[in-house]
């Protein structure tokens, strides 16, 4: 089940896993992250969860990409389906921006 942001609502803290994909830049590698809210603490979870559906409900505007410029892709995976978030670096909303940093951080490689 979803709530209606494309965040699992059942499970407990690992209803939910975000994958951001990093495309782009000078050098054109590509690089991913994935975080499972299952392995987190409670307060990281319910941040990432609270961005997730800031992210989902005020979607990127349509953004030419930039020369050189970072291209970001973000999939929110919960039983109820996937939700899907790409920008180029330069129109990343507030929210989708904080989501990509904590990924990053606290994420692997897949």
């Amino acid at each position: 089940m979803t709530d209606g942001t494309g965040a699992g609502t059942e499970g407990g803290t690992d209803a939910l896993a975000v994958t951001v994909r990093r495309t782009g830049g000078f050098a054109g590698v590509a690089r991913a992250w994935t975080l499972s809210l299952g392995d987190v603490d409670e307060e990281l979870g319910g941040r990432l969860r609270a961005l997730a559906g800031e992210a989902v409900a005020a979607p990127p505007p349509p953004a030419p990409p930039r020369a050189d410029g970072f291209r970001w892709s973000v999939v929110l995976h919960s039983p109820g389906g996937d939700s899907a978030l790409e920008a180029p670096e330069s129109a990343l909303p507030p929210a989708l921006a904080e989501l990509v940093g904590l990924v990053r951080e606290h994420g692997a490689a897949p």
